[in-house]
Parts: structure tokens; sequence; C-alpha cells
């Protein structure tokens, strides 16, 4: 986990996450492992969305790309803070709903729909998808990241970028 559940009090009191809980770890495990399940599906959205950009494999290895095992792996002070923010948001929210699912406030709701634009920023999802928002300070791969990859050809590595014509078009008699 990248977050501990008591780091969860910057985002909601202490008393209310034993309120609502009943003082059971074991949801309050599942609310952050629910949250950082959300994140990492959309960090890999906005991997994956790259991939698929039809890049050559140069321009695909300069582009970057956030390596998410390490960023899911970071311990203290390494992890990013806006990472860690928009998982406790979201667990915080995944906690509140057991509460009252019916009386969510607007606050809460708002809070939490805010944090799910942003990730579509980050992924680069529907209205967001030719402005993209890049995580300040993220872990990126590295540019020889994908130097094992067996698809790639040698003239893909050493060409800066390739640059193809359509086919010619040809007026078909009726």
């Amino acid at each position: 986990m990248l977050i501990t559940p008591q780091e969860l009090k910057s985002v909601l009191y202490s008393y209310q996450v034993e309120q609502i809980t009943d003082e059971d770890d074991e949801i309050v495990s599942e609310a952050i492992d629910t949250a950082e399940m959300l994140v990492r599906g959309y960090l890999d959205s906005a991997n994956k969305r790259r991939e698929t950009a039809g890049l050559t494999k140069q321009q695909y290895r300069a582009w970057r790309i956030y390596d998410i095992d390490a960023m899911f792996s970071a311990e203290g002070e390494a992890r990013n803070p806006l990472l860690m923010r928009i998982i406790k948001r979201i667990a915080a929210f995944n906690i509140i709903e057991l509460s009252c699912p019916d009386v969510l406030s607007e606050r809460i709701t708002d809070i939490y729909n805010k944090t799910i634009e942003l990730l579509q920023r980050i992924a680069g999802e529907g209205e967001y998808a030719l402005s993209r928002y890049i995580i300040p300070d993220a872990v990126f791969v590295s540019a020889g990241a994908d130097d094992t990859d067996p698809d790639a050809s040698e003239s893909d590595l050493d060409l800066p970028f390739r640059m193809v014509s359509r086919p010619k078009f040809r007026h078909e008699p009726l």
C-alpha cells in the first residue's frame, strides 16, 4: 500500500473513521486498496494510450511514460504527494460511502468528482484527450527501458522520425 490507514487523517478525522467502520481495520484497508487500484487503472490507461498512438519505437521511448510499479512501491519522502492526495480522497469517499450511501453530502461528492476529473486529465480521456496533465515529479520509465522489446527493428531505433505518405488517390470512373 502506498498510504497507511493512519495517513488518512489528512482527509478524515480518526474518530470519524472509527465510527463509520466500527473500528474494523479491514474496511479501511479495503477502501485504500480500492482507491489504489482505481488510480493504477487510470495511470495504466495513460500508458496504454501512448502505446496505441502510432508512434515509432524511438518516439515512444522519448515520450514520458509513468513507471507505475516504482510510483506505488516508493516509501517515505519518495512518494508523490499529489498521487497520495488523490488516493486519500478516493479512499475517504469509499469509507464515507459506508456511513449512509443515500445521504452523501454534496461537498464530499463534489470532491470525489473533481478527483476523478483530475485522473481523467492524467489519463488523457474524454474531453482531455488532446491536453494531458503530467504528474509533477512522477517516476517515468527510463529512455532505455524498451530496448529489450522483441518487436523493435533496427530501422525503428536508428531513425529520429519516420515519414510515410498515403496511397495515391485516383478518381474511379462511374
